[in-house]
């Protein structure tokens, strides 16, 4: 992160990609609300390119503009991963947030956990931003679907550290939220 000069941070896995006008309505809503970081909608993608919707685009009918998580809890409970999501750098450098080295690939859901309880500004878009794509091709699966024990290892680890970021934020009643299913 110190090495970016961007004013917004963006990250997207390599099998993946970003919808049209993504990029462009994330950056809009942070400018535009003075937001620490927005999120969006992402959508899984299967083998034949057509699209399931994301079940979150119930949870939020609307663009919701929050003054921190606690006006709406609500928004823990996507995925906690960077690659629906825009950050303001400087939001990320004040605040000290980087990706812990010590959980593996799941590093991403305590980057974003972090920056959900110390945002000030919080906006959820309704526009589909990512596209998250499914193979089935059990030889060559996308990066969500390799499951192996390192995996399960690296999310137990990235779990822990999530709860710890609740302790320290006195927000244990979050993680009902945040892993409810």
């Amino acid at each position: 992160v110190n090495h970016l000069a961007w004013i917004t941070d963006l990250w997207l896995d390599g099998d993946d990609a970003y919808a049209s006008r993504a990029c462009e309505a994330l950056l809009e809503a942070v400018v535009s609300n003075e937001a620490d970081l927005a999120s969006g909608f992402y959508r899984h993608v299967s083998h034949d390119g057509s699209f399931v919707p994301s079940l979150l685009e119930a949870c939020f009918p609307e663009p919701v503009v929050a003054e921190g998580i606690e006006e709406c809890p609500a928004m823990l409970a996507p995925a906690p991963a960077v690659w629906s999501r825009i950050f303001r750098r400087d939001f990320l450098v004040t605040n000290g947030i980087v990706f812990p080295e010590n959980v593996g690939s799941a590093d991403d859901s305590v980057f974003v956990t972090e920056a959900l309880l110390r945002a000030g500004r919080i906006v959820q878009v309704r526009d589909p931003v990512y596209d998250f794509r499914i193979r089935d091709d059990p030889g060559d699966p996308s990066l969500g679907q390799r499951l192996t024990p390192a995996h399960f290892r690296e999310y137990a680890a990235s779990r822990r550290a999530v709860i710890g970021l609740f302790e320290r934020h006195s927000r244990l009643d979050y993680f009902r939220i945040c892993y409810k299913s």
